[in-house]
């Protein structure tokens, strides 16, 4: 007996919605945010807040980033 192949399937094309609010937040150290701020494109291992909610991310993940007083300082 000779068994069907199976059926062809289809790539699948999720729709990723990036959300804002609920993009994981990532904190500058303490004067640690003068680089960013003036359009540096990326923030340095050693200025950011390594807790354990930051060490846990997915590399490449998206998150907002702020100084440590709480400003927004962009994604």
């Amino acid at each position: 007996m000779q068994s069907e192949p199976a059926p062809a399937t289809r790539p699948t094309t999720e729709t990723l919605v990036d959300d804002p609010a609920g993009r994981p937040r990532v904190v500058l150290l303490p004067g640690r945010h003068k680089r960013v701020k003036s359009g540096h494109p990326w923030a340095y291992s050693n200025e950011i807040v390594l807790d354990p909610a930051t060490k846990s991310l997915a590399p490449g993940s998206t998150v907002a980033v702020s100084s440590d007083s709480g400003e927004s300082l962009g994604v």
